[in-house]
């Protein structure tokens, strides 16, 4: 079914009960619309908008829209009217009052995902093949909290922001924009035992084992939290701008959990401040202060010049 309407617009609506409609865009006015994957095919042609309606709140409704297999930047705009747009091709509209969940299926290729905007359906992101090298990228308009969890495989998990969740897999790297305000980025280990790294080797970056690393800009407060088991966690100070706070927690068990607090290779004035048996404080120069709670154990390691390492007791 080929439906075409020169410069004006074509909406698309769905019937009662739960939807299930796969778009793909395949030129800069021209897209493919299936419903559960049957017949029939509907192409459209358009220079105006292509709106995903549906037209009925609540019923389970859900869209894909498809990258291709070259390596895409694909931009999803969050809103009353969530748009996804392959970059060169025909922009996609939902109406978040009518679909429930968005599906961004990017394909093949070294792909770019920027999601910006609040609100709109809830929003999955996949990455797709190949397994090395797709980026998704977060761009806060809500100051707040957000964290990042990780899923059941490295290249999967879910962020929560201010301006909704967007779930994730396939993904290997991750970026986190903070906005105006103050922003906390908080991201979690496992259940099994973790590796956990911010800074230094690419500045405002973090590391949770095996998975997608999180670069981060525009955050005042870092959260690293270990969770259950017997967690190693790593933090330099110095190479992480614009961060003022970082807390640690190094979780369940609490008899095992390593902190190792980094300085410099020049001369600095280390403070170590205990406050209780598995809590306390470390500071290196005037870099933010490392705040560590349920952690066993740190270890401070100057990195060279001559350093002064003073304890503050209670």
């Amino acid at each position: 079914l080929n439906v075409t309407n020169g410069a004006g617009a074509i909406t698309v609506n769905g019937t009662p009960g739960p939807n299930a409609l796969a778009v793909t865009p395949t030129g800069a006015n021209t897209a493919s619309i299936s419903v559960a994957g049957v017949s029939p095919l509907v192409n459209t042609t358009n220079a105006g908008s292509l709106t995903i309606n549906e037209g009925n709140a609540g019923d389970g409704d859900s869209v894909v829209v498809n990258g291709t297999t070259a390596a895409d930047t694909i931009n999803v705009s969050r809103g009353p009217s969530t748009t996804v747009t392959v970059v060169g091709l025909k922009p996609i509209t939902v109406t978040t009052a009518y679909i429930e969940a968005l599906t961004v299926a990017a394909g093949l290729g070294d792909v770019t995902i920027n999601v910006s905007g609040s609100g709109g359906p809830a929003l999955t992101v996949d990455g797709g093949l190949p397994t090395a090298s797709d980026t998704l990228s977060i761009t806060n308009n809500t100051a707040g909290a957000t964290t990042v969890s990780p899923g059941a495989t490295p290249d999967s998990g879910a962020v929560t922001t201010p301006d909704g969740a967007v779930s994730f897999l396939g993904i290997e790297g991750l970026t986190i924009n903070g906005t105006a305000g103050v922003d906390t980025l908080a991201v979690l280990g496992t259940s099994d035992s973790d590796t956990l790294t911010a800074g230094p080797l690419a500045g405002n970056r973090v590391s949770v084992n095996n998975r997608a690393a999180i670069t981060f800009t525009a955050i005042e407060n870092l959260s690293l939290q270990g969770r259950a088991g017997d967690d190693q966690l790593s933090v330099t100070p110095a190479g992480l701008a614009g961060v003022t706070a970082i807390s640690v927690d190094g979780g369940d068990p609490t008899a095992s959990d390593v902190l190792l607090v980094n300085g410099t290779t020049a001369g600095e004035t280390l403070n170590f401040q205990p406050t209780g048996v598995d809590a306390g404080s470390v500071a290196v120069g005037a870099g933010p202060v490392v705040a560590f709670t349920t952690t066993e154990s740190v270890v401070i390691n100057g990195q060279g010049g001559n350093d002064l390492l003073t304890v503050t007791t209670t």
